[in-house]
């Protein structure tokens, strides 16, 4: 078998047994459609295997959906935190709080890494592996000003702010006459 060969085995099997997994997920965490994820938590979802760049494995993400959406959906949209070094600063947010947690053997930990808003998935609540790790709460405004900024919306808003200022000037321009 040649190496390319192998690894596309390889790549088959980890597919496989990610299928294995989703079914798994699917009917034995059924319970789990039922939770409600609120805005700026961080949990650890399964992400599973996937292809290309998209992340892959066991990954802290911090659930972006507002919390109306979270209260009946079985799915919710998040974005991965990454262990990465910060590499595109208009669309990711470093974690500069300090939370801590346990992992899954009990182990006290640091969250670090950064949020990557090119990084954003729905996923299912039954891939959440553990209950809430911690709520981010110094970087949500940088996230909800980048997540504009990712989705192309930051000139759209920028416009409107302007119209405002603009109409705002002209109401104080009329009260002095």
């Amino acid at each position: 078998m040649t190496p390319e060969e192998k690894v596309v085995m390889t790549k088959a099997q980890r597919i496989s047994r990610w299928n294995a997994q989703k079914l798994y997920y699917s009917t034995g965490k059924q319970y789990q459609r039922k939770w409600t994820v609120k805005r700026g938590k961080v949990y650890f979802v399964d992400l599973g295997e996937n292809v290309g760049s998209e992340e892959n494995k066991l990954r802290p993400v911090v659930v972006l959906q507002s919390d109306a959406y979270n209260f009946k959906s079985p799915v919710f949209t998040c974005a991965i935190i990454s262990s990465s070094a910060l590499t595109i600063p208009d669309i990711q947010v470093p974690i500069t709080g300090t939370y801590s947690y346990k992992d899954e053997n009990g182990v006290n930990k640091i969250l670090v890494g950064s949020v990557d808003l090119g990084q954003i998935k729905t996923v299912g609540k039954e891939r959440i592996v553990n209950s809430k790790i911690c709520m981010l709460k110094q970087e949500t405004q940088e996230i909800d000003r980048k997540l504009l900024n990712a989705l192309g919306l930051s000139s759209i808003i920028k416009s409107k702010e302007n119209t405002i200022k603009s109409l705002q000037g002209k109401i104080e321009y009329m009260k002095k006459q």
